[in-house]
């Protein structure tokens, strides 16, 4: 049923009554109380404008207020100085019979629609662009590891275009200087007095010798159970990251620990040694390998154990490189095959010969003893 609205104004003893125009959609009769200030021994109350519903008490009328108060209001008596007290601007609703908080709806796309902009709801959740942002506790979040679902929203934002949430503040020129952060805490604390159990932010990754030309690098970071370690993943300026460690040395990935992975693959542009087997490789001979591996310790073109501890081992170059060594030495045991058959060949012919002079000599010998 539509109703017509009456607004009534009081100050102290003054009271106005407003005749409004036939309402739309949603709006009901109500009054402004204006001027609403309540001084008492003990408690000073909020002072600025007091709206509410003509609906009774028991209906759950709604009542809202926008004005000044100080942050204690209620619990603690006013010291007499507004910066102290903590004076802010008040913007709060509440239903009468249960006391309750109501949300709060901030804008619109217009007059007859029901949406709204900006919406806090009576959990305290924020909603921006839309007038569902969730709850802080729902029955999924009951147990540990429980899946995720629409309800689970905290804070929502949301645009037809790309959100974009923004954190900022005017960094020095100090490396590492933070400029925004977002933490996941433990709001218990922690024994060992850390509170932040992961978090993600944003460093100065620029250069002091230009300090207006800011550079940013990014931290993801997890802490350890009873202590202060932080673990973390960096993002350089550069797009390279590092996984315990900020210097990635210029590489893409770069990891200060051990690694396991299911399977690796890596691409190669060129140069993998299948010209081993061509007909015109030189292969080395083994004389010269021998002689190289006496005055060097280690393989041609393997890299001696200082190098690699020094400068580490490039995976891709020593994989070609192994294979090149496997390839070489498939040719040299093809070749000494090749000579050992040949030689069980000369071995054979020699046998078969002297198989036959030991037969000559001894039928020489029977008809030498026939004849006497």
């Amino acid at each position: 049923m539509i109703k017509r609205t009456f607004f009534s104004m009081g100050i102290t003893l003054l009271s106005l009554t407003a005749y409004c125009q036939e309402p739309g959609p949603g709006v009901f009769s109500g009054y402004i109380n204006l001027g609403w200030l309540e001084v008492q021994s003990t408690v000073n109350r909020p002072q600025g404008l007091l709206f509410g519903t003509t609906t009774p008490t028991t209906g759950n009328q709604g009542t809202a207020f926008i004005g000044l108060h100080r942050k204690s209001y209620i619990s603690t008596t006013g010291t007499g100085n507004d910066l102290n007290d903590q004076v802010g601007i008040w913007i709060k609703g509440y239903y009468q019979n249960i006391g309750s908080a109501m949300p709060i709806f901030i804008g619109g796309e217009g007059f007859n629609s029901e949406d709204s902009k900006l919406t806090v709801s009576r959990n305290g959740n924020i909603g921006i662009g839309t007038i569902n942002p969730g709850t802080e506790f729902n029955t999924n979040q009951t147990t540990y590891g429980s899946s995720y679902n629409a309800s689970d929203k905290v804070l929502t934002i949301r645009s037809a275009n790309q959100p974009v949430l923004e954190l900022s503040r005017p960094a020095s020129s100090t490396i590492g200087n933070r400029i925004g952060a977002i933490y996941f805490t433990n709001a218990s604390n922690q024994s060992d007095a850390h509170r932040q159990v992961a978090g993600i932010w944003v460093e100065n990754a620029g250069r002091t010798d230009y300090p207006t030309l800011m550079g940013g690098r990014l931290v993801f970071m997890t802490k350890g159970y009873a202590g202060g370690v932080q673990n973390k993943i960096t993002m350089d300026s550069f797009g390279n990251l590092g996984i315990g460690t900020l210097d990635t040395k210029g590489y893409k990935l770069a990891v200060a620990g051990n690694m396991i992975a299911e399977q690796v693959k890596v691409k190669l542009q060129s140069g993998w040694p299948d010209y081993v087997f061509t007909d015109d490789y030189a292969l080395p001979p083994l004389a010269e390998v021998a002689a190289y591996i006496k005055a060097n310790k280690h393989l041609p073109e393997i890299p001696a154990a200082e190098e690699i501890a020094r400068e580490g081992l490039d995976v891709g170059q020593m994989n070609k490189r192994l294979l090149k060594k496997v390839e070489e030495l498939t040719l040299y045991i093809i070749a000494q095959q090749q000579e050992i058959k040949a030689q069980r060949e000369s071995n054979k012919a020699q046998m078969e010969m002297l198989l036959k002079l030991q037969q000559e000599v001894a039928a020489l010998k029977a008809q030498v003893q026939n004849g006497k």
